[in-house]
């Protein structure tokens, strides 16, 4: 998966001659992520910070 700043990156990359795979801002890939991983996460990340995590 590929990951970019704005849709413009994402334009002019796709533009250039885009590598198979899927495309996502950071934004869109977080998105995704919580549909994909749901509440399991989110206490991964709650977590990430913790002495124990």
């Amino acid at each position: 998966m590929n990951f970019f700043r704005s849709e413009e990156h994402v334009d002019a990359w796709w533009r250039s001659g885009p590598a198979p795979g899927a495309a996502a801002t950071l934004d869109e890939a977080f998105a995704l992520g919580a549909e994909i991983f749901g509440g399991r996460l989110l206490r991964l990340i709650g977590r990430a910070g913790s002495p124990t995590g």
